[in-house]
Formats: C-alpha cells, structure tokens, sequence
C-alpha cells in the first residue's frame, strides 16, 4: 500500500507554485470553491448532528441562511453585483467578512469535534484503500491509451468510477498531464476533485459486492 499523505505532501509543493488564478473565470471558480465548502460543511454538519442550526452564529444564520444552496446563492448574487463592468472578481466587504466567519466557524466547530475526529480514521482507510486501486486500475490500463471501456448496460460490473478516471484522463485532462507527470498525481488531482459524496459513493463503487439477482 502506498503511503498517500506521503504524496500529498510532494505534490502540493507543485500546486503551491502554480500561483493564483490567471483568468477572470480562474478566480470564479476559485472563490466559489471555498464558498461552497464553507456553505456545505455547515450543512452536512447540522445534518449529521455534530453542530445544530442554533450553534451558528446569528448574523451567519440571518445573512447567509444555514442550506448550502442559499448560501451559495447570496454570495453569487453578491459577486455578479460585486464585479460588475470591473475588470476583476470581487465580493462586498461584508460578505468577506461573513465568509471569513463562515470558514472560521467551521474549523473552530466542525472540523474539530470529537465526531469528526472519531470518523477521521475511517474516512483516511477509504481514500488510502481508493487512491491504491484507482493507482493500480490507471496502470493496468496504461493511462487508457489504447483503452476504453466495454459498453455499460452489458458491464455493470465495472465500477462507475472507473469510467469517469477515463473520462477525467482521456477527454477531461488529455493535455495536462505528460508522459514525466506521474501516475500518482493524476490520481492525487482525481480524487481532489470529488465531492465528499461521490468518494463515499465511489468508495463502496469498488469495494461492496452487489446483488445481481
């Protein structure tokens, strides 16, 4: 088994260096990532009974709501108003500030809980038992040159997962990576990309039996 953390570390050296965003359209989707993780870990939290709706702070809950969709919503309502006819992406002063709160709540409540510390083991099995098979798969396969995968409705059995790696080598990332990138990144920046959901769905995607009868 292969020691992910290990990779990560290496490799974030090479993200480190990439800089900020050099698009308008870079610094959207930069912002609007750390929006969305701040909106849906509050949510998932509160689903998930680690904080409850009244654990957040009152102007959070009043300005920005508790769902991750509205709290999306206000802040892309704020950065249209924000950036409009400028030649930059911006948010209001107030919405960074609440943002900032957001984030800051999140780390100080959620992240740190004895709930989420308890599934923290759980969580770094599944993604370490992922990253191995998902190394091994792009391997076997060698990075999908040649390769493609049968038709879905006659193999099920082929894990959906699978098939979006190739989709994410072969058509998504086709020109990123070269031949002296390794195997390893690939998968480091696959993973990276999922959200919360599908790696659990994907975990039990390769690793659960199913019923075929």
């Amino acid at each position: 088994m292969s020691d992910l953390s290990l990779y990560y570390a290496k490799f974030s050296q090479f993200r480190e260096k990439a800089g900020n965003p050099a698009t308008l359209e870079g610094c959207v989707v930069r912002l609007i990532d750390k929006i969305a993780y701040a909106g849906k870990d509050i949510e998932d939290a509160i689903e998930a009974g680690i904080i409850k709706k009244e654990d957040v702070p009152n102007e959070l809950r009043e300005e920005l709501g508790t769902t991750n969709g509205r709290i999306i919503g206000r802040f892309i309502e704020d950065m249209v108003t924000s950036s409009f006819d400028r030649d930059y992406i911006a948010i209001s002063p107030e919405l960074g500030e609440l943002l900032y709160q957001a984030i800051t709540f999140d780390r100080q409540h959620i992240y740190t809980s004895e709930q989420a510390k308890g599934f923290q083991t759980q969580a770094s099995k599944g993604i370490q038992h992922l990253f191995d098979d998902l190394l091994g798969e792009l391997r076997d396969k060698q990075r999908f040159r040649t390769y493609t995968y049968p038709d879905p409705q006659g193999h099920k059995s082929v894990p959906e997962v699978y098939r979006i790696l190739w989709r994410f080598v072969h058509d998504d990332m086709k020109d990123v990576y070269g031949l002296d990138d390794p195997d390893e990144l690939i998968i480091l920046d696959f993973i990276a990309g999922m959200t919360d959901n599908f790696a659990i769905r994907s975990i039990a995607d390769v690793f659960m039996p199913k019923m075929i009868v």
